[in-house]
């Protein structure tokens, strides 16, 4: 009888050796497990970190050429003369100029604005109807020499809504010193080529979008916007 107790006890007490090896074995897996995933979230939060960085650089360089471009052709001379004599067929070829620089071909709205005539000159070329999204009466008001970001033209079914930024600059006379006219450039989102482009190169990613509230508003795949 002792020897049967004795056996039964030590399967008892190696049955709880091997139970609770097993609870440490699970223990230190679900440990193992947890850190792992741990160290995972933190190289993607480092990672999203990291993109979100490199994509905010890109946005800010290319506005800050855009903006640079567009200040240098508000202190244009002739241009400011131009639109001091009113003469609006040199207006035109100057803008038109300089909407054909790999910079100024950005803008595609890229228009002055008269004290008493707005709309006076366009050189803007864009396939989006942008004066629904940024009257005469919205530029009127616009602070000068701040960007600003409008929205419209949304419609029914598929239609993306258009995302403008836009600038707007005095001209002063050099004459007189007063305010001549207003420029104003507008950069669309939604045919952003070059943006999509330098966004690709600095992400290193073949394929890219834009969303404007869950909306995609432009694509790319391997350098090619939709």
């Amino acid at each position: 009888m002792t020897r049967r107790a004795d056996f039964r006890f030590n399967r008892f007490v190696l049955g709880l050796f091997a139970v609770a090896l097993l609870t440490t074995s699970a223990v230190l897996f679900a440990i193992s497990y947890v850190g792992s995933l741990s160290i995972a979230d933190q190289e993607l939060k480092r990672f999203a970190r990291k993109e979100a960085t490199l994509a905010r650089l890109v946005f800010d360089q290319t506005f800050s050429r855009l903006d640079t471009y567009l200040r240098a052709l508000s202190e244009n001379s002739a241009l400011r003369r131009a639109v001091w004599s009113r003469d609006e067929r040199l207006v035109l070829q100057i803008l038109s100029d300089a909407a054909r620089q790999p910079i100024g071909a950005q803008f595609e709205l890229l228009r002055i604005d008269q004290p008493d005539e707005p709309d006076w000159v366009d050189a803007g070329a864009s396939l989006y109807d942008l004066d629904q999204i940024l009257t005469p009466a919205l530029r009127s008001r616009m602070p000068a020499g701040q960007w600003h970001m409008f929205t419209g033209g949304e419609a029914s079914g598929n239609t993306a809504p258009v995302l403008l930024a836009a600038l707007s600059i005095p001209l002063v006379g050099d004459i007189d010193g007063r305010v001549v006219g207003q420029l104003t450039g507008g950069y669309v989102f939604n045919d952003s080529k070059y943006l999509l482009d330098d966004l690709a190169k600095a992400l290193d990613t073949e394929s890219l979008a834009l969303f404007l509230d869950e909306r995609m508003i432009s694509a790319a795949a391997h350098g090619i916007p939709q």
